[in-house]
């Protein structure tokens, strides 16, 4: 029997699948143990789901000004146009010099959302080259040189492998969020059939009494 009737479980978009409250904590907790700024973009909208805090640099200095926010508004369309397999990390350094990388959300082979991570060096920061962007921007240099000083420097694998495991983890909620929502689709439909059936043999036995 075709069940057109039923929620089409596997059309949810990511929303549906993971409590989006819960996920802000976990990826704070994340952020918090690794110093990156982390976040989760819906695929079909590009809508920021879920954000940390951003590095101080970029709060406080790249964001402030409109010349150098358009930067980093360019290097985020650059990153959410790169394909990756699932897994993969794709990894960009923007024009202001820092580490972004993304990694798919995929849920039974559907591509929901984009898990981001970053605002890091994968060496120590060349102060005069932050130094010259201080000065192109007008920032205050000495305050923004502290900034850059706090930036985390990390290892390029180590930081793949905990973009890729952070979306594996937001996969593997989302994937749980899935069943339990196809397990109750599933209670309805058998509730309606039973319900269906109950109607059509009273109707039945009204027949014959």
């Amino acid at each position: 029997m075709e069940r057109q009737d039923s929620v089409s479980s596997n059309k949810r978009g990511i929303e549906g699948l993971i409590d989006l409250d819960q996920a802000r904590v976990l990826f704070e907790g994340f952020s918090r143990a690794t110093g990156y700024a982390t976040g989760m973009t819906d695929q079909e909208s590009g809508a920021i789901l879920v954000a940390s805090e951003y590095h101080p640099v970029c709060s406080e200095y790249h964001h402030q000004c409109d010349a150098s926010e358009a930067i980093c508004r360019r290097a985020n369309v650059l990153l959410a146009n790169k394909e990756t397999d699932r897994g993969a990390v794709s990894i960009e350094r923007c024009e202001h010099g820092l580490i972004v990388g993304k990694s798919r959300v995929l849920v039974e082979g559907r591509h929901l959302a984009n898990v981001i991570a970053g605002q890091v060096l994968f060496s120590a920061p060349d102060l005069d080259e932050f130094r010259a962007r201080a000065g192109q921007f007008g920032y205050d240099e000495t305050a923004y040189l502290d900034a850059v000083r706090k930036i985390p420097v990390v290892d390029e694998n180590s930081f793949s492998a905990h973009v890729a495991f952070l979306a594996d983890l937001a996969a593997t909620i989302a994937g749980m969020g899935l069943a339990g929502q196809q397990a109750a689709d599933e209670a309805e439909i058998r509730s309606r059939e039973r319900d269906a059936l109950i109607r059509s043999e009273a109707k039945y036995r009204a027949l014959f009494d």
